[in-house]
């Protein structure tokens, strides 16, 4: 859902990047689990910066401990998530998926999911070799099943 940025204050406030639109969204997934297997805390926006919020954290109560927090990344329960429309996709559901290619040769699995401005992006890492990037787009992947596990990349410019 984000994660903890730098500390802000003395008083344990912390400045998070959050992956919710609009980015206060965040809020209304609290308790969150500080770490990906960690205690669940209270959240509470205190402010803003720039385009960041500054938050308190429960269990958060000065700097130190703050500082302490610098990126600890801060994850919602699966369950509280709204459900999506077809053809739409939480990028924690596509992670870990075993990509195919347009043969149904296997290419490897998606590792990670990213956007950096010009389009979401899935990182495919084959069993051998460096990783490659194929655009989340209806062009470049043709079937997403969850259920079995397999995405189906059909882009003639990516070779395994």
């Amino acid at each position: 859902m984000g994660v903890v940025c730098r500390a802000h204050g003395l008083r344990g406030e912390m400045v998070i990047e959050s992956y919710c639109d609009p980015s206060e969204e965040i809020a209304s997934y609290a308790p969150l689990a500080f770490g990906e297997a960690g205690p669940r805390v209270s959240f509470e926006i205190t402010g803003k910066s720039r385009e960041r919020l500054i938050a308190r954290l429960g269990g958060i109560g000065n700097r130190g401990q703050a500082e302490r927090a610098r990126g600890v990344r801060l994850f919602a329960n699966r369950s509280a998530f709204p459900d999506t429309e077809p053809d739409e996709f939480y990028h924690c559901d596509l992670i870990g998926l075993s990509a195919i290619d347009e043969r149904g040769m296997p290419m490897g699995r998606v590792t990670d999911v990213v956007d950096y401005g010009a389009g979401t992006l899935l990182r495919i890492k084959p069993a051998k070799g460096q990783s490659v990037f194929i655009p989340l787009t209806k062009d470049h992947v043709g079937r997403i099943d969850l259920a079995s596990g397999v995405l189906a990349v059909e882009d003639p410019d990516i070779r395994s």
